[in-house]
This record gives C-alpha cells, sequence and structure tokens, in this order.
C-alpha cells in the first residue's frame, strides 16, 4: 500500500520532497503496522479501549491525538514510540 492511498488525501510528496507532517507518519505507521499484526480496526481498538472509529481517524490523519494515545497505540501494536513516527521507505 503506498503513502498518498493510506492516507487518503492528496498532500503526500515522496520521502525528501517535503517534511511529512508528524500526524500524517503515524497515520501510516498506525494502518501498516495494525495490518501487519493482522489486526482489524475493532481488534486495535479493543486493545486500546476505544471505538473502531477514532482508530479510522487516526489512520486517515484526521485527528489529534495525545501524547498519552500515541503511547498507548506504540504498546498494542509492540513497537517505541519512535517507531510510529518513521518515515516510510519509497
Amino acid at each position: 500500500m503506498d503513502f498518498i492511498n493510506a492516507i487518503g488525501h492528496d498532500t503526500y510528496m515522496p520521502p525528501g520532497s517535503k517534511k511529512l507532517a508528524p500526524r500524517e507518519l503515524l497515520a501510516f505507521n498506525v494502518r501498516s503496522l495494525r495490518t501487519e499484526m493482522g489486526l482489524s480496526q475493532d481488534g486495535l481498538g479493543s486493545l486500546l479501549g476505544c471505538h473502531r472509529t477514532h482508530i479510522s481517524h487516526v489512520e486517515l490523519a484526521t485527528i489529534n491525538i495525545t501524547i498519552d494515545n500515541i503511547e498507548k497505540l506504540s504498546e498494542a501494536l509492540k513497537v517505541p514510540v519512535t517507531r510510529l513516527f518513521e518515515v516510510p521507505k519509497s
């Protein structure tokens, strides 16, 4: 899956051509990691104690989540917080 289709809008530029918003990086990485783990949005939401729509908004980069919830996401996805903000390889 490419980054622009994961985010759902056309603000994405290939890595190096513009600075990506942290929210966009988080969105892409959460979705990628979630699908790699074989989790649905419902499944991840259950692990976090939130509704599937909240996960959807995170993955679409339409909301600004707290650092506490970013930490919970990293724990549920079994990665360090820094992994959620890594620039995807092209």
